[in-house]
């Protein structure tokens, strides 16, 4: 299932990175960036940049909680919209 989740994300758009930061903050649920950083082993800039433009295409929002990001999924479906 895991690998047809990663081609239907493939196939509307997203890239390799976005796939990864957007699975591990679906299995995280609410996360930091050290804790995305630990399950994709992307840099942390990476995430950062790649977070930015799964949050444009308004599939996670970043909240900020005690001055720290905290990352979390939308509803899965923002999918079927974008």
């Amino acid at each position: 299932m895991d690998n047809q989740l990663q081609e239907h994300l493939a196939e509307i758009g997203l890239s390799k990175n976005q796939i990864e930061v957007y699975l591990a903050i679906i299995k995280l649920g609410e996360s930091t960036i050290g804790k995305i950083e630990s399950v994709t082993e992307l840099h942390r800039q990476i995430i950062y940049n790649t977070a930015r433009g799964l949050q444009n295409k308004n599939l996670i929002s970043i909240k900020e909680i005690k001055g720290r990001r905290v990352f979390c999924a939308e509803n899965p479906r923002a999918l079927e919209e974008f």
